[in-house]
């Protein structure tokens, strides 16, 4: 492949010569829409998946206030889950690779 400097672009579509901006800047003073020229917009699912991020920073892995209400619920006798709820964290679950134990 052989890249030759020599061709030329028709009338218009010259590019300016290095440093220079003063065709664009013309047409665009003279009202003329600039083709080609580049815009960028942000939405705003970035900065919600960065609040979402900080949210979950600043939350505990244990609750503890959780923890320490079952536990004692559990030391008084009056924890008495239904067979339901124990099935369904044992199916929740089958390898037993809760996040406390992995």
């Amino acid at each position: 492949m052989r890249i030759d400097a020599t061709n030329t672009l028709p009338g218009s579509q010259q590019p300016d010569g290095p440093g220079s901006s003063t065709s664009r800047t013309k047409s665009a003073q003279a009202g003329q829409t600039v083709l080609g020229s580049d815009t960028a917009s942000l939405s705003s699912a970035g900065e919600r998946i960065a609040s979402l991020k900080a949210q979950l920073q600043n939350t505990p892995e244990v609750r503890r206030d959780r923890v320490q209400a079952l536990q004692k619920a559990v030391q008084e006798g009056s924890y008495q889950p239904t067979d339901q709820q124990i099935a369904s964290a044992i199916l929740s679950d089958p390898l037993g690779l809760s996040p406390s134990t992995k």
